[in-house]
């Protein structure tokens, strides 16, 4: 029964290993994706700003102005996403590091058990011992 029990407990600490290193993996791709979005926006605004907008119009005005609010709130959404996604893979690797605890915890409380069934073999058979020998 105790060594069901702590393969269960091995069983689910690889499940929960399994489903941190996927989140982990989906807060790197969120980052690369967010870096090509702020690439393309300034990659976008040099190449608009540079032919399209030119001139001292109020359109063109206009449009470098929209253009330089989309680029700021895209730079602070950004920070906000870098920073909350950081944030949160670190609280992952906490969570890696703590599983990888309890496993060690666990393979010593498997070692332990054996100890413990081979002493009660030990002691059982001395007693056997005992008794046959009275």
């Amino acid at each position: 029964l105790f060594i069901d029990s702590l393969e269960y407990a091995h069983r689910s600490l690889d499940q929960a290993s399994s489903t941190v290193t996927r989140a982990m993996s989906l807060t790197n791709k969120l980052l690369d994706e967010k870096e090509q979005l702020v690439t393309a926006l300034v990659d976008t605004k040099k190449a608009t700003m540079g032919q399209f907008c030119v001139g001292d119009s109020p359109i063109a005005q206009h449009v470098r102005s929209v253009a330089s609010d989309i680029e700021s709130q895209v730079n602070e959404l950004g920070s906000f996403v870098s920073s909350s996604v950081q944030g949160f893979e670190d609280d992952l690797q906490d969570v890696v590091n703590i599983m990888d605890e309890v496993n060690d915890q666990l393979s010593k409380a498997n070692g332990f058990l054996y100890a413990t069934v081979a002493v009660s073999i030990v002691i059982f058979t001395l007693i056997i011992c005992v008794l046959a020998v009275t």
